[in-house]
């Protein structure tokens, strides 16, 4: 028994989307975003602006 040109044409898009939906969640998590990093230094000194102390 084969697989039917069905059952390819399922196989190539299930796995492409489980693929291509695994990519865009790695892309999202590993990317560089720089605006939402704070570096404690900036804090550090902000917080010695308020209270010099």
């Amino acid at each position: 028994m084969e697989i039917t040109t069905g059952g390819w044409l399922f196989l190539i898009v299930s796995w492409s989307v489980i693929i291509g939906l695994n990519w865009f969640c790695f892309y999202n998590i590993f990317k560089e975003n720089k605006e939402k990093i704070v570096d404690t230094i900036d804090i550090e000194a902000k917080i010695d602006e308020i209270d010099p102390s």
